[in-house]
């Protein structure tokens, strides 16, 4: 799996096509794609490649995500993972074991009720789960959290513990999914 900020697809389509051609990853994640509905997924990463491929188009500038998986993973899309974030989902199912993918942006400039959409989203994916075997869930993205120290978990600039708008509902979330 990889996550990449593409920042604009259209002008580095050529180069993610040539990455995608000699690094063959099963799974990739973009945010950032900067597209919208006129532009067609074929245009930008040919069917010869081997990836289904979904989108979430921002209809105004900037944004968007899109997620990448090889045709033989035999993924499919999850809409009832929709809920108004800039992220797109998928599900594979692998040795019997249900994976949801995102590919998640979160801008800067982003009020704190995103992280609760992710959080909303995790809920509902751990719900559809049987009680003893619950989902892998895997989040690829940018959240645009510049100040994590992800090795301490705190505020890198300060040393110290990290605000809302720091990262601590990410932190919070991601606690919260390991200790399950």
């Amino acid at each position: 799996m990889v996550s990449i900020n593409i920042n604009d697809l259209k002008g580095e389509k050529l180069e993610l096509q040539t990455y995608l051609q000699t690094e063959n990853p099963d799974i990739v994640a973009l945010q950032e794609t900067k597209i919208d509905k006129s532009i067609t997924t074929n245009e930008l990463i040919p069917d010869t490649l081997g990836y289904d491929i979904y989108r979430n188009d921002r209809t105004g500038k900037g944004g968007g995500t899109m997620l990448l998986a090889r045709t033989h993973l035999d993924s499919a899309p999850v809409k009832i993972l929709e809920n108004g974030s800039e992220s797109i989902w998928s599900k594979i199912i692998l040795q019997g074991k249900h994976h949801y993918i995102g590919s998640w942006y979160r801008p800067p400039d982003a009020s704190l009720d995103q992280m609760q959409l992710l959080k909303d989203q995790m809920d509902k994916i751990k719900k559809s789960g049987k009680a003893n075997i619950q989902p892998c869930i895997h989040v690829l993205g940018d959240f645009n959290y510049r100040k994590i120290n992800w090795q301490s978990k705190l505020n890198k600039d300060t040393n110290t513990c990290l605000n809302s708008s720091d990262g601590h509902a990410l932190l919070d979330i991601i606690n919260e999914a390991s200790a399950e």
